[in-house]
């Protein structure tokens, strides 16, 4: 599978939604290696943006964004 979630994962991805119905989850995917299957974990902090054409592209965290603490579910 290109994706595969984990025992409830979603949850902490409806709740910010109910909580303000214009906010866009999207959550931090794991990448799992083709030749072993093993999974890796993302590495620390990320974000990412859409094309026009709705592809998805991780870009580094600004520097001056780098300190303020990741709020946890």
């Amino acid at each position: 599978a290109h994706i595969e979630v984990n025992h409830n994962y979603l949850p902490p991805l409806v709740e910010p939604i109910v909580l303000d119905y214009r906010k866009i989850i999207c959550p931090m995917i794991d990448n799992i290696a083709s030749d072993s299957m093993e999974i890796r974990p993302a590495e620390g902090r990320e974000r990412g943006a859409f094309s026009w054409d709705m592809l998805y592209k991780r870009l580094p965290v600004y520097q001056e964004d780098a300190t303020i603490p990741h709020p946890v579910p």
